[in-house]
């Protein structure tokens, strides 16, 4: 789920990393799995990570995209389970973090 509202632009050229998203309930033992992607411009970026199943937290220190003048930033929280996908910005309250620099 990509939330418009929750976008916002930045100023210059800036390179993204080091994403780190916790939640508070982890997506569930079975298939479930939650992918959580920094978008630029409506665009998945490079800088993602996955929680699965038990686990309460993922990272991503290896990407670091450039992020071009005026690049409206979001991110894209979804599950990969089959049937009825839980919705993860619903089932967990999510806390993202990342950093921009040059």
């Amino acid at each position: 789920t990509e939330v418009d509202e929750n976008m916002f632009m930045i100023p210059g050229v800036a390179v993204a990393r080091n994403l780190r998203v916790e939640v508070d309930v982890a997506p569930g033992a079975g298939n479930d799995t939650w992918t959580i992607t920094l978008r630029d411009d409506a665009a998945s970026s490079t800088l993602t990570c996955t929680i699965d199943e038990a686990a309460t937290n993922c990272t991503d220190t290896s990407n670091a995209p450039v992020m071009t003048a005026g690049s409206k930033l979001a991110i894209l929280a979804t599950s990969n389970a089959e049937g009825a996908p839980a919705d993860p910005t619903a089932a967990a309250a999510m806390t993202v973090s990342f950093c921009l620099g040059q």
